[in-house]
């Protein structure tokens, strides 16, 4: 991304946010939370997740979805990573989120990352997908196996409806990996119109 300092009318001098040369164009799209991607029509690196989820019926009981958040704004990543566990978890039959934009960049049967772009770095990426419950222990383990060959941090999220059961076996296969969640709540007030979309295909 390339800032150029210009005279403005009003106030002397600004910033302008001016473009770059692909691959270096990439940059911006995932360190920039202001921006509004075309793909999704909201801001940020990844999609609204569960924050819609009365409109969008994306996460059901019986399923977890997951977010891993690869790299932070004092950190960041290079694609190398995100490519390392778009690769793990594609060879296990993951499907990602078709409406994350980092999706477009991933090849849904390998998990290959357009080789022009792996070098550069971006504040933080997201993956996000939705797995059965019966799948999540293995998937987990896959994470946590190839967070050993990361050289950057992430955060992993674990999404699912309030729902007893659905609770009590997702809680259960983190105990028994030796995960300890750390809880958090969103509550959907019901006051949207369901769509016809449900989880990624």
């Amino acid at each position: 991304m390339r800032c150029v300092l210009q005279r403005d009318g009003l106030s002397g001098r600004s910033l302008r946010l001016g473009g770059a040369p692909w691959p270096r164009a990439i940059r911006r799209v995932f360190s920039d939370p202001t921006l509004v991607k075309k793909e999704t029509k909201v801001t940020g690196r990844g999609t609204e997740e569960m924050k819609t989820n009365d409109v969008t019926n994306r996460f059901r009981a019986g399923s977890v979805g997951i977010g891993i958040e690869l790299g932070r704004p004092s950190v960041g990543s290079t694609f190398i990573d995100v490519q390392r566990m778009s690769r793990a978890l594609a060879q296990r039959g993951i499907r990602f989120e078709r409406r994350n934009p980092l999706t477009k960049l991933i090849d849904e049967h390998t998990g290959d990352i357009d080789e022009s772009i792996l070098p550069e770095r971006v504040l933080s990426a997201i993956l996000e997908f939705v797995v059965p419950l019966d799948d999540l222990k293995e998937v987990l383990e896959t994470i946590l196996a190839t967070a050993e060959t990361l050289n950057t941090v992430f955060s992993l999220d674990m999404i699912y409806l309030n729902d007893p059961e659905t609770k009590k076996r997702a809680m259960e296969i983190l105990a028994d990996i030796g995960l300890p969640p750390s809880l958090a709540g969103k509550t959907n007030v019901g006051l949207g119109r369901r769509t016809n979309e449900g989880v990624t295909a």
